[in-house]
This record gives C-alpha cells, sequence and structure tokens, in this order.
C-alpha cells in the first residue's frame, strides 16, 4: 500500500468556497471535492482494542468517521449511485470507516481520511471507452479462438472415426 499525505481541511479554504458553489470541471470527473469537508464528516474517537498496556485502557486512540452519502453535497450523483449498490453503507445509507491501527488518535484519522479516499476514488471511477485497435483485438482474438476450437473438433472426429473397425 502506498504512503500518502493527507491534509485535512478544518476550515473553509478558498478552493473549498469555490467548490461550495458548485463542482468544477475536475471534481465533476474525479466525482468529489477533495480535502473533504468536515462539517459533512462526524469523528468518533472511542477506546482501542489490542497490544498496548494500560495506555490502551487510557487514551483513546480508535477513530471511527461517519459520512451520510445520501445528504452529501461535494459527492456527485455517479459517486452516490455507487456507493448505495455496494455492501459498504448501513440500512440507513451512512458510512463508517473505522481506523486502530497506529496509538496516536490523529495518526488514526489520517488513516480513516486515507480509506476514505481510497473508496471515493474506487467508486467514482468511470471505466474510459475501448479504442478502436483494442476492439480490434478483441474480435481477432476471437475469431482465432472460434478457429482454433474447429480444427481440434476435425481432429477429434478424424482420430475416433480412424479408431473404428469397417
Amino acid at each position: 500500500m502506498f504512503s500518502r499525505t493527507v491534509r485535512i481541511c478544518y476550515w473553509p479554504t478558498a478552493t473549498y468556497l469555490r467548490a461550495l458553489s458548485d463542482l468544477s470541471e475536475t471534481d465533476e470527473l474525479r466525482g468529489f471535492i477533495y480535502p473533504f469537508p468536515e462539517n459533512e464528516i462526524s469523528v468518533k474517537s472511542s477506546k482501542s482494542s489490542g497490544p498496548g498496556g494500560q495506555h490502551v485502557q487510557r487514551v483513546r486512540s480508535k477513530v471511527t468517521i461517519t459520512l451520510d452519502i445520501a445528504n452529501s453535497s461535494w459527492l456527485s450523483q455517479r459517486t452516490k449511485d455507487s456507493l448505495f449498490n455496494s455492501n459498504k453503507l448501513t440500512k440507513e445509507g451512512l458510512l463508517h470507516i473505522t481506523s486502530e491501527r497506529t496509538r496516536h488518535n490523529h495518526r488514526n484519522k489520517e488513516d480513516c481520511i486515507e480509506k476514505l479516499y481510497e473508496i471515493l476514488l474506487k467508486h467514482s471511477y468511470i471505466k474510459p471507452e475501448p479504442s478502436i485497435e483494442e476492439i480490434k483485438a478483441k474480435v481477432d482474438a476471437e475469431r482465432k479462438y472460434v478457429q482454433q476450437m474447429k480444427q481440434k473438433k476435425r481432429t477429434e472426429k478424424y482420430y475416433r472415426n480412424r479408431d473404428k473397425p469397417c
């Protein structure tokens, strides 16, 4: 897995304020606005499980991010539809992402934001149209396969008939 630095937006930046009015062309192609608006993402900290001794029992290092997909204004309809068709949402249409990878709350929050980014990239992907060369190559491969199967049938038929006594 690759490492990416994640910038969490706690305040409205110029880019974010511009994006609130409408999705720009690049954001429409991507399917969502990044950095994510913090007012639509709920962050909850809780005690983590696993190793760590007494530290685990004292510190709330586990982070859970909850996102209401239906009411999010910064996701495109294409991305919302893809998420609703997946099995990642609850019955209420909420997306929960949890991280307890590290012993630090802020690192787990960054990890959750990174996971959210990867999920949204996956669900906003538009498969490109195949080129003419790719289509021709596929048709040629299918034609070659059919010819090979016909030749194989002919060979099998020949050997079956050859072994029969006259």
